[in-house]
């Protein structure tokens, strides 16, 4: 069908973006929730235990995130490793590197879409960027962090470029996930992803590629 149908996007767009993998920046399993009821008094303690070490190890603050959900995703994973607890889980993901970036892949949750929120990209267009070039000059440099498949600072580089000359915009776009990052740098979507794109710049700036 047409949303399987693959986009490719404009390669002068894609050479003003540097998309970079960067740690620093960055659905009742039995056995775990087993050891959980068992020592109920301690569990609180060892969680927060637990967060802080993941925080040292990703710079991922898990207190952000709602509580009772996280957990869940935790354990599950963990008891798919073969954990009972989190001190065991914590030692394999400091001896294991694929280990520890599945983690990582688990706990963000990309979800992601060319110009999301229409109305903010709308205010963006006739406020934010003028007041910004008025007041910081032409050439911004601008950071999308977690930055996921791509769509979000790709969509600020079109944004931009309606103001200002592709050669005078730097975005820097990082994510923690590897996977993510490779299909950003590819820069291939379909056309459920960039339904939101104004027409003029889907036109200029993305091409069907194939017969899919």
């Amino acid at each position: 069908g047409g949303l399987n149908k693959k986009i490719s996007l404009d390669f002068e767009l894609q050479g003003i973006i540097d998309i970079v993998y960067n740690i620093l920046f960055r659905g009742v399993p039995t056995n775990l929730s087993i050891y959980l009821k068992n020592n109920i008094g301690k569990i609180e303690d060892k969680y927060e235990d637990f967060k802080k070490e993941v925080y040292v190890l990703t710079k991922i603050d898990l207190n952000y995130y709602k509580e009772k959900q996280m957990r869940r995703r935790i354990d599950a994973i963990a008891t798919k490793n073969g954990c009972s607890n989190y001190e065991e889980y914590v030692k394999i993901l400091k001896s294991d590197k694929e280990k520890f970036e599945q983690f990582v892949n688990f706990l963000t949750i990309n979800v992601s879409e060319f110009y999301r929120n229409p109305d903010q990209w709308k205010l963006m267009d006739e406020k934010v960027i003028p007041k910004l070039l008025k007041e910081q000059g032409r050439r911004l440099k601008i950071w999308s962090a977690a930055c996921s498949t791509g769509d979000e600072p790709y969509s600020l580089a079109m944004a931009f470029s309606k103001h200002v000359p592709l050669a005078d915009i730097q975005i820097l776009a990082t994510d923690i996930d590897k996977q993510v990052i490779a299909h950003a740098q590819v820069g291939l979507y379909n056309e459920k992803s960039i339904a939101g794109v104004p027409a003029d710049l889907k036109k200029k700036y993305f091409k069907k590629v194939g017969n899919s």
